[in-house]
């Protein structure tokens, strides 16, 4: 199985169940494969992320223009 189709399993077995097959060829890929493996590892941690984000009811803090321009300073001189 390729990469791509292993990172579009990973997503799809998100939102549906996954058939047999496919559930078979996804473990047999994510145990050689490490790329995938981390890929699948930080897709859940982004999810995470986003669902936390989405039940906060504090607003989303901003950064000060003065802080962006400060920011944009610093990598400039990188």
């Amino acid at each position: 199985m390729s990469c791509k189709k292993s990172t579009e399993l990973i997503e799809k077995s998100k939102i549906n169940t996954l058939s047999f097959k496919e559930k078979v060829f996804l473990r047999l890929h994510l145990a050689m494969c490490s790329p995938c493996t981390n890929y699948n590892k930080l897709s859940d941690q982004l999810d995470r992320l986003i669902e936390n984000g989405l039940e906060k009811e504090d607003p989303i803090e901003t950064i000060s223009e003065k802080r962006k321009e400060e920011i944009l300073k610093l990598v400039n001189k990188i």
